[in-house]
């Protein structure tokens, strides 16, 4: 989980997206993909992508190939959130548009970001991300998983990982940008 130094406009966001590799070692059922999520300053809630709500058709996580997920903005998110109708948790899956506006009255504010496990049950589950990406009015940050040229491993920052951890698993503020 990475938490923002100021909450940012859900409204401003110009970009995200992330790579993400699942292994056939994984023994968790098939529909587990890495996730990624908003925190929401409001009230506190969670805006969730899974890949599982975005495919052309639903079925299982490709095994073994790194998938690039990049329509996330148009994409398919579901709420954790307690409010009534498409605001309450898991009941409606839109785009983040829609929850801002439906939810919010257009002023949902992101408070951080979470890469995590995704839809799973019992089992293990052996998956990586890399390239996480994110824009509020065009100032980006990019996380990217990849040895330096001279051979030496890019720490990650603070408490995201590799291996998905779930919700909240850990904290560290940073200012998105």
């Amino acid at each position: 989980y990475r938490d923002f130094a100021n909450s940012v406009a859900l409204s401003s966001l110009t970009s995200v997206s992330y790579d993400w590799f699942r292994s056939s070692s994984s023994t968790t059922g098939g529909l587990a993909a890495p996730a990624f999520a908003f925190y929401l300053a409001n009230d506190p809630n969670f805006l969730i992508f899974e890949p599982y709500y975005n495919m052309a058709v639903p079925g299982n996580a490709p095994l073994d190939q790194w998938v690039t997920e990049t329509g996330m903005l148009n994409g398919i998110w579901w709420f954790t959130g307690n409010g009534g109708g498409s605001c309450s948790y898991a009941a409606a899956l839109q785009t983040l548009a829609a929850f801002n506006t439906q939810c919010y009255g257009g002023d949902a504010m992101v408070a951080g970001v979470d890469v995590f496990m995704g839809f799973s049950g019992a089992g293990s589950f052996r998956a990586a991300f890399d390239n996480v990406q994110y824009a509020f009015d065009g100032e980006g940050t990019t996380y990217n998983f990849e040895p330096d040229q001279g051979g030496e491993v890019v720490p990650e920052p603070a408490t995201m990982t590799l291996l998905a951890t779930g919700l909240g698993s850990g904290y560290s503020p940073i200012a998105p940008g």
